[in-house]
């Protein structure tokens, strides 16, 4: 079971750096916003999902901002079938639903802040020199126009779902962190190295914290970019819907990962890989 880390304590941020350093994922309470405005926010998205005219939203090819059904959604790299869920993707700029406009704006402006200090912690935390790329604070390097929301639906399910189908596939982002408040239903798993799958418990006030492939790269891999998915429940909850909201944030696209990579070079390597196993599958 990951540790829980209260933002309020003195403690709170160096005991989310060091659960990022071991495992890759941490969870944190006392961060400032409250659990019934994530309510709100899932109650106003499943309105969207279940009662709106999504396809008026659908996502144009250019921004991959707007609605995703489940057929158009991305698959895993290494999934058999399709993902088990539709969502909106909103970057600052883009589009939105007018019901869903405040709070999400809210929440959105809200996380990014936490976001930037915990990679004020993470930096504190590891030793100067695996920052040396770095020409500038690593909190200064999150891009907000790069970092993007996704209200995630994941419908109940029917039965006659495809036998290897999951609501979300093993996989890491490609990002750099992702904070992800509780969703409206359990189902989180990870996989560090060297363990067997692990249930992520948490609380209705808590917000998981993981680190993407693109600070892995950065720091030559002394963070972990962890293996994650979301399992199909079991009996009743299979006829509730799964609401999420993660905030995958994003670097500045020139910012130097690697010797080999920018940001934007990794990002765009990573796309071109999803998008071609997309296409060898179907």
């Amino acid at each position: 079971m990951l540790p829980i880390a209260d933002l309020q304590s003195a403690k709170g941020f160096r005991q989310v750096a060091a659960s990022l350093q071991t495992s890759g994922f941490a969870v944190m309470v006392g961060h400032g916003i409250e659990a019934r405005d994530f309510q709100q926010l899932y109650e106003s998205w499943n309105q969207f999902f279940t009662k709106a005219d999504k396809k008026s939203f659908t996502a144009d090819s250019t921004s991959q901002s707007g609605y995703f059904s489940i057929q158009n959604a991305e698959r895993a790299v290494a999934a058999k079938e399709q993902d088990l869920k539709e969502y909106f993707q909103f970057w600052p700029g883009t589009t939105i639903p007018t019901p869903q406009k405040q709070l999400t704006l809210q929440i959105y402006d809200q996380m990014f802040d936490i976001a930037q200090r915990i990679l004020t912690a993470l930096q504190d935390h590891l030793p100067a020199s695996t920052w040396t790329r770095l020409e500038s604070p690593l909190a200064e390097c999150l891009s907000r126009e790069d970092t993007m929301i996704r209200l995630l639906y994941y419908p109940p399910l029917s039965g006659n779902e495809p036998a290897d189908a999951m609501r979300a596939a093993p996989h890491e982002d490609i990002n750099f962190i992702t904070l992800l408040p509780a969703a409206s239903q359990q189902g989180l798993e990870i996989k560090p190295k060297q363990s067997d799958w692990q249930q992520v418990e948490t609380s209705s006030d808590s917000i998981v914290v993981n680190i993407g492939d693109m600070l892995k790269e950065l720091t030559d891999h002394e963070l972990p970019s962890t293996t994650h998915r979301v399992v199909n429940p079991a009996k009743e909850a299979r006829q509730m819907a799964r609401i999420s909201a993660p905030l995958f944030c994003h670097p500045d696209p020139s910012l130097r990962l690697s010797p080999e990579y920018t940001a934007g070079d990794y990002l765009r390597d990573r796309i071109n890989e999803i998008n071609a196993q997309t296409m060898k599958i179907n």
